[in-house]
């Protein structure tokens, strides 16, 4: 019995090349020849571009999918790792800071403070388990040109100062053993840097990290500012979509295998509803709004005041969530 291709869980890309070269069903890409399976030379040359083993690739294609109960998955959700903001009031909304094997969304307008969140990001997932942290690493896709190395470390610097103070004050001598490893210097060589020109640096910067990633297990945080930037570069329309289907698709798979927590930044713009009336939204459409897990829209209210409005969290009803940015980084807003 011959199985469609396109009941596979293929990537986009991969399956319309499969298509443009003229295999329909899993049997032209894979025969067997006295009781073993041999991939069609042409197909494995194709696969090859996913995967250095096409040949166990195809294999976890083929492969009955894995099920699990609600009660393990409700475990599993529990035991999240979550990276905190250091603004109270958005980690008890995420119930804890940032989950790990989710894909979160900033959006705002240039100046909300999204890249500012991102690096504070990069920053405190390098906090020690001594002080409840992570102690994982970042890698940072910058498709903007936003990286700012500078800020990066007066954010690292604060962090150093305040988890010092903490281990001093409370004499726990696990704290004091964990600074002895825990500096500026260590934050800066933990966060690794990508840049992106075109959508053709993000999509290849995104499947290589598949390879990077194998090799760096303590990687718990990738940031891509800004996720539109880069598709700005693409004029087909259809075009666009598919990439964007694309990245997300290696996204979640990357967001769930590795155990790393994926935050995009993204743009706004106008959304026309009647002739007098418009609004603005986050750019690249209502689907892509259905492809990450939490979305945030971020905006500036004075100098250093900021508010953060929640535009999706399956779990919990939207809030307005204000905050500041200092030059410590992200911080609750003190009410005088």
């Amino acid at each position: 019995m011959f199985r469609p291709l396109c009941t596979l869980p293929l990537p986009g890309l991969l399956s319309s090349k499969l298509r443009e070269l003229g295999f329909m069903y899993c049997d032209d890409v894979c025969f067997d020849r006295n009781g073993k399976p041999i991939l069609d030379p042409i197909a494995e040359k194709v696969l090859r571009q996913w995967s250095d083993e096409p040949c166990t690739y195809w294999k976890e294609l083929l492969a009955t999918p894995a099920t699990k109960n609600a009660f393990s998955h409700l475990q599993d959700e529990c035991d999240l790792g979550r990276i905190e903001t250091f603004c109270r009031s958005l980690d008890e909304y995420m119930d804890g800071g940032v989950p790990l094997q989710r894909i979160t969304e900033f959006s705002g307008a240039p100046g909300s403070g999204k890249t500012q969140m991102c690096l504070h990001l990069c920053v405190d997932v390098q906090i020690p388990r001594a002080f409840c942290g992570l102690e994982g690493q970042a890698v940072f896709v910058d498709s903007c040109s936003a990286f700012t190395v500078s800020r990066l470390s007066e954010i690292a610097e604060a962090c150093v100062n305040h988890c010092s103070m903490l281990a001093r004050d409370g004499l726990n001598q696990n704290m004091l053993q964990a600074m002895k490893h825990f500096s500026k210097i260590s934050i800066l060589e933990n966060v690794f840097h990508v840049l992106c020109f075109t959508h053709v640096d993000l999509m290849a910067s995104i499947i290589y990290l598949k390879k990077f990633l194998s090799e760096h297990r303590q990687v718990r945080l990738i940031v891509i500012d800004s996720i539109t930037f880069a598709l700005q570069t693409i004029d087909n329309a259809l075009q666009r979509v598919s990439l964007l289907y694309d990245l997300m698709e290696n996204l979640r798979t990357i967001a769930s295998e590795f155990d790393v927590a994926v935050v995009v930044t993204n743009n706004l713009t106008t959304k026309v509803e009647t002739e007098k009336e418009s609004s603005l939204i986050p750019a690249l459409g209502e689907s892509f709004g259905h492809s990450v897990n939490y979305r945030f829209l971020l905006g500036r209210t004075t100098d250093s005041n900021f508010v953060c409005v929640s535009g999706k969290n399956l779990n919990k009803s939207s809030v307005t969530v204000p905050f500041q940015i200092t030059r410590s980084g992200i911080r609750e807003v003190q009410n005088n």
